[in-house]
């Protein structure tokens, strides 16, 4: 198809969340390396299952966080 698409754990995204594993809540979503992709035109995938706490520690997001994410990131960007 000829598209350039980068795509992004939680991490990477920083989807920080709560210390509940299996069951994270998303506290904040930081966008800036989205935003930079979608400026050079790229389209942005995130994996929707991960975050991290504020020390890196990854969490699992509970099954409601997953579907939210998509809708938490739309307003950001």
């Amino acid at each position: 198809m000829g598209y350039k698409a980068k795509s992004f754990l939680g991490f990477q995204v920083k989807i920080l969340t709560d210390k509940a594993h299996k069951k994270a809540r998303i506290s904040l979503i930081d966008t800036d390396a989205i935003k930079k992709e979608l400026k050079h035109g790229a389209i942005a995938v995130v994996a929707g299952f991960q975050g991290v706490d504020e020390t890196n520690n990854y969490y699992k997001l509970s099954g409601v966080a997953v579907p939210t994410q998509a809708l938490l990131l739309l307003p950001l960007l």
